[in-house]
């Protein structure tokens, strides 16, 4: 039951490590139920690794997040700086050539 629970998710969120833990658990069921050990345990093993997993790829990202923010406020703030320095010097010409028209 669980099994499919993951499955069925996996499927709506089109999400590989999902089916991937499906499987993985389905396997651990049978396996265990084979040789008489407790299922439950070895299906939580593989839960708590897959939540961990997902933590810290979810830390990964908000790390990438962060940088990429970063550089974004950085570009922004130099392509005002640039723009600023443009248009003064777009001021300075048409005053150069207006100073050059009257002569």
């Amino acid at each position: 039951r669980v099994v499919s629970k993951i499955r069925s998710l996996s499927r709506k969120t089109e999400d590989f490590k999902l089916a991937l833990l499906s499987s993985q658990v389905s396997s651990a069921v049978q396996s265990s139920l084979a040789s008489g050990a407790d299922p439950f345990a070895k299906v939580k093993g593989l839960i708590e690794k897959m939540i961990q997993r997902l933590l810290d790829d979810a830390k990964a990202e908000a790390g990438h997040k962060a940088y990429c923010d970063k550089e974004m406020a950085e570009t922004e703030a130099k392509k005002m700086e640039h723009e600023e320095d443009l248009d003064h010097l777009g001021a300075k010409i048409r005053s150069a050539e207006s100073s050059t028209a009257k002569l």
